[in-house]
């Protein structure tokens, strides 16, 4: 009996070695990226996209044109080696490169390796764009092996596995996966944000393209870059751009026809109260482009080549603001031509994506004008461009000209809270106290030196009557600071036994705090996460208090901001967008040249060391009012928690401090965010008032033989303050 008649249902080894050997010697199929994806590429339900409604779909161009180039340079026939995109969140950046690794898998099968800034972002990726894809698109879903954490041959959720091949995702703060192994495809997301240095090995995005060396003279090997920009002048993209082919997108006029580049200064609105019908003015002829006509005009759309003139052009080589269209053939061959000396570089902004629309691009626009921090985030996030940080101090001499009659202690019309900061120095301390308004107005309301050695707890008490001082506003009505931080950098455990008795003696809000500087803090919030810390004074266990950290990084950068507009608004009545100035600093007559020269102590030095470019804020003299300055105005934003703050409440704010009659609790029109003092206290005349009336109430009943009320020295107005409430909060 034959082997096949003992096991009928045997396969046919010939027809299987022949099926293997045609399939060994069968070239593969290597599409472009941006074909693979029009034809294998579904987008998963789980994905977010807003174009899959509970249900996976196909991958469409139409939804980002602009990135369809993008893709056909990523492909590995393709001769560039590092492609670079710089642009606006949202905008499909990431897409292209989960793209390329899909193509790979599926057709071209290599070691590869995706680099994110933080382990965070890294299970994002995993999770949100790359487990969603593999899992919703067949061609990949059959040949990346399954996660399996206790199989070593399985896939885990920084390893994919497959056939030929395999994908580490890990991040770039570790140089674990920069050693030992070579890839052909490196994928770096959100370059700005790594770090300059990794495991002392140097640079991570020159170790990531390092490990490309075994494949570049043999299979050719291919690095994606793309972030949204960072710190101008320290931005790791904006470099890989400029020094790039520096691809710019045009889009025809739908009117005339001209190719332009579209600009933020192109977009119109109606009003800041009716921020909406957005639409472009053409830069060749002024017609109006609407948002119906936006997205045949953005498939219309080429990429042109504008670096600055290469050997043997001239100026008029580089296409300008607008194109003619029978100039975009001779600008295409340019950009081919510059394909051969330069590596591709793509820059464009949300005004080009279809899935955010022009109004809303207003809107943001206008939430973030007149507040640092937010006209930042707009920049980098919105405009697509690097932020740039403008840490020079003006002249003192010329803002000591600029002072106010205003009367000194006594709230001005607009002023809605108060805060104060103390800077404690070796023979002195020196304090001062700010009202603060709409869009972080400023005024300085007192201030001064209290002379003495902070170790003599002589100076300490002369402080706390500074805090207790009240401010009067125009309606008659006395207020409490705010919030007053004490800086514990010198002699801190008498700053925190200082900061614990006043809070024990119902000041709640004194806090210590501890200034964060250099460039690693340059994104720390106003006012971080507290810590406890033990006070121990003169050999004696004290207790605790909480210790608050301030950024006073970006913090300089905001009072510098608000001197230049304070000198600008002096010089012109509206700002370049023709509306009233805002977040203007005052300061009244109090303030001297000599406050002014501490004021603007401190600068913002750029430079490079050792290769690597450097930002370090440097004094030019005694800087104590610049702290005192940035203390108060962190302790403004932790009081209206700025990043929340909302026309809305302020607006319910400017209420509660109106006097009104007694009609229930006012504090319910406020926001739960809003720190301020819930109601106005006694002022100097009342409070003696009162005192006086306790005094001949006392006498009164001790005359009857009815027994005197005892004191309590607490404040009028302050409920007393337990060891379990001071330790809640």
């Amino acid at each position: 009996m034959s082997l096949r008649e003992t096991f009928p249902c045997l396969g046919d080894g010939r027809r299987a070695l022949l099926a293997g050997f045609g399939q060994g010697v069968k070239p593969p199929l290597r599409r472009p990226v941006d074909q693979w994806a029009a034809e294998e590429r579904m987008v998963s339900a789980e994905s977010g996209s807003p174009y899959a409604l509970g249900k996976d779909v196909r991958y469409e161009h139409r939804h980002a044109p602009h990135m369809v180039e993008v893709m056909q340079v990523l492909s590995m026939d393709h001769p560039a080696f590092e492609v670079s995109v710089v642009g606006s969140a949202q905008i499909a950046k990431s897409e292209a490169g989960v793209n390329l690794i899909g193509q790979v898998i599926d057709e071209d099968p290599s070691a590869m390796l995706a680099l994110l800034p933080s382990l965070e972002e890294q299970k994002k990726y995993v999770r949100v764009k790359l487990q969603p894809t593999i899992d919703a698109t067949p061609v990949l879903s059959e040949k990346v092996r399954a996660l399996k954490s206790r199989d070593e041959d399985g896939s885990t959720s920084s390893m994919k596995r497959f056939r030929g091949g395999y994908l580490v995702v890990a991040t770039a703060s570790s140089s674990k996966a920069l050693q030992m192994v070579s890839y052909r495809v490196v994928i770096g997301e959100e370059i700005s944000e790594w770090p300059h240095d990794v495991g002392g090995r140097g640079d991570p995005l020159d170790q990531a393209i390092a490990r490309t060396k075994a494949y570049r003279e043999t299979r050719g090997a291919k690095c994606y870059w793309n972030a949204t920009p960072g710190i101008k002048g320290h931005c790791r993209i904006s470099a890989k751009f400029e020094a790039g082919d520096q691809r710019r997108r045009y889009v025809p006029c739908p009117h005339c026809g001209v190719f332009q580049m579209l600009r933020f200064e192109q977009l119109r609105w109606a009003s800041e109260t009716k921020p909406h019908d957005a639409f472009f003015v053409c830069a060749a002829h002024g017609c109006v482009i609407t948002k119906d006509d936006k997205e045949a005009m953005l498939d219309q759309g080429v990429w042109l080549a504008t670096c600055p003139p290469q050997a043997g052009e001239g100026a008029e080589d580089v296409p300008g603001a607008t194109v003619l269209p029978d100039q975009i053939a001779r600008h295409l061959a340019r950009k081919a031509r510059m394909e051969k000396v330069l590596q591709p570089s793509f820059k464009i902004w949300q005004a080009y994506s279809k899935q955010v629309s022009w109004d809303f691009t207003v809107s943001e626009y206008l939430a973030a004008k007149g507040k640092p921090d937010k006209e930042k985030t707009f920049c980098q996030q919105g405009l697509g461009e690097p932020y740039e940080e403008k840490g020079d101090a003006p002249d003192a001499e010329k803002l000591v000209r600029l002072v106010e009659d205003y009367p000194a202690r006594k709230l001005p019309p607009g002023a809605l809270f108060i805060t104060g900061f103390c800077d404690v120095q070796g023979a002195a301390l020196k304090w001062d106290v700010y009202a603060w308004g709409r869009n972080m107005e400023s005024w300085h309301l007192d201030g001064g030196t209290i002379e003495g050695e902070p170790a003599d707890d002589r100076v300490w008490p002369q402080l706390a009557e500074r805090i207790r001082r009240r401010y009067e506003d125009q309606y008659g009505q006395f207020w409490p600071i705010d919030a007053f931080g004490v800086d514990t950098g010198y002699l801190t455990p008498r700053v925190y036994k200082f900061v614990r008795d006043m809070r024990r003696s119902g000041y709640e809000r004194v806090y210590a705090t501890d200034g964060r500087g250099g460039e690693n803090n340059a994104m720390h919030p106003p006012i971080g996460m507290a810590k406890k810390a033990s006070i121990t004074w003169r050999g004696k266990r004290e207790g605790s208090v909480y210790v608050w950290p301030i950024g006073t990084w970006p913090m300089k950068l905001e009072c510098f901001g608000a001197l230049n507009r304070t000198m600008r608004a002096a010089e012109e009545a509206v700002d370049p967008e023709g509306n009233p100035w805002t977040g203007l600093a005052h300061f009244d007559r109090a303030c001297d040249l000599t406050f002014f020269q501490e004021l603007t102590a401190e600068y913002l030095k750029v430079g490079e060391r050792a290769g690597r470019p450097f930002r370090e804020w440097h004094k030019r003299g005694v800087n104590d009012r610049l702290d005192c300055w940035v203390g108060a105005r962190a302790w403004a934003s932790h009081v209206i928690d700025e990043m929340g703050a909302t026309p809305e409440m302020w607006a319910a704010l400017a209420a509660r401090r109106r006097p009104a009659p007694a009609q229930g609790d006012l504090l319910d029109q406020l926001p739960y965010r809003v720190k301020v003092a819930t109601q106005p206290v006694p002022g100097p005349v009342e409070e003696t008032a009162a005192k006086l009336a306790a005094v001949l109430g006392a006498v009164k009943e001790a005359q009857e033989g009815k027994p005197a009320a005892r004191s309590t020295d607490r404040e009028p107005g302050r409920r007393r303050v337990t060891r379990s409430s001071y330790m809640g909060r």
